[in-house]
């Protein structure tokens, strides 16, 4: 009897271990905001001038895991020629999943003559045990020249 006790004793721990358990999420890495915005200020900026420091900010939400390593890559073109004027790229230690804000700040240079630009930007999330994740998004912005 005393065997069968046990052994029933032990089933119910187990199950209630298994319930109470958290749930095996897929990692998950959603986009919520992508600014730019004047020098460390939090005004956006309509259009950029060189010669200006800009920062560029693309908010996102990360779950799905205790610990998840993220990172980003900005890339910056010519909308119309292709050409591309500048790279970022960055990657942090894991940390609890939540918002986070990747960003880059930059002065403009002189050789970003007027037109459109693209600023595109690729998150990535890691975390041991699961598939990483990747978002890529785009914005367009316009280069001025300042008014003299």
């Amino acid at each position: 009897m005393r065997r069968l006790r046990l052994l029933a004793v032990a089933t119910a721990i187990t199950a209630v271990g298994v319930g109470a358990a958290p749930a095996s999420a897929a990692l998950a890495l959603r986009p919520r905001a992508v600014e730019i915005r004047i020098g460390d200020s939090q005004r956006n900026a309509f259009v950029v001038i060189p010669g200006n420091r800009y920062k560029f900010l693309v908010s996102y939400t990360v779950a799905g895991a205790p610990r998840i390593a993220t990172g980003h890559q900005f890339v910056f073109t010519e909308a119309v020629s292709g050409r591309q004027v500048d790279v970022a790229t960055k990657s942090f230690p894991p940390e609890r999943g939540g918002n986070y804000n990747e960003s880059y700040t930059v002065r403009v240079p002189d050789s970003w003559t007027p037109g459109v630009y693209n600023f595109r930007y690729t998150l990535n999330a890691r975390a041991v045990g699961q598939p990483s994740r990747s978002v890529v998004g785009n914005r367009s912005f316009l280069v001025v020249r300042p008014t003299r």
